[in-house]
């Protein structure tokens, strides 16, 4: 997978072993790093980091939800992925408050989600649900997410292999 917003920033003084290789390269062999300001560097770090630990939290959608465009499809798959339990329980329940429904605007989508969260939660306890987290659904969300960048995904495909992944899931 590739992230194409990633490039490695070295603190040393040295100038790099190799000006073409990114793990030793600096800001300033950057393309834009000559035209942007440090603050401006700092401030799209700051995103990026934000926009990362919300995708591991599974806050992904919450966090685009008020922003503009839509969703890339996989998304559906991100707190259920990364989300404990007590969540997915209120997730499948549809007890979630209305203000943390990052699909509240786009209810097949949600219908979606919380159809999966269902299914989720029906294998068993933290450790079961953590497991199938850890060995079906984090490696799906990649894969959808590689798969997305090279072809369009409708949320009925990744249901379908959502749920596919699910019921091969064997768990041991």
């Amino acid at each position: 997978m590739r992230f194409p917003h990633f490039f490695h920033h070295r603190r040393s003084a040295e100038p790099p072993a190799r000006p073409d290789d990114p793990a030793t390269s600096t800001w300033a062999d950057h393309p834009a790093g000559s035209s942007l300001r440090p603050s401006t560097l700092h401030a799209e770090a700051a995103a990026l980091v934000d926009e990362l630990e919300a995708w591991l939290r599974g806050d992904l959608a919450e966090r685009r939800a008020g922003g503009a465009g839509g969703f890339p499809t996989w998304i559906v798959l991100n707190r259920l992925a990364h989300a404990e339990l007590p969540v997915l329980r209120t997730l499948a329940d549809g007890d979630e408050p209305s203000h943390r429904r990052p699909f509240r605007h786009v209810p097949t989508w949600a219908a979606a989600e919380q159809a999966l969260a269902r299914r989720i939660v029906g294998v068993g306890d933290a450790e079961a649900v953590a497991e199938v987290q850890r060995q079906v659904l984090v490696p799906l969300e990649l894969q959808l997410i590689d798969r997305a960048q090279q072809e369009p995904l409708t949320l009925g495909q990744v249901v379908s292999a959502t749920t596919k992944a699910l019921g091969q899931h064997h768990p041991g």
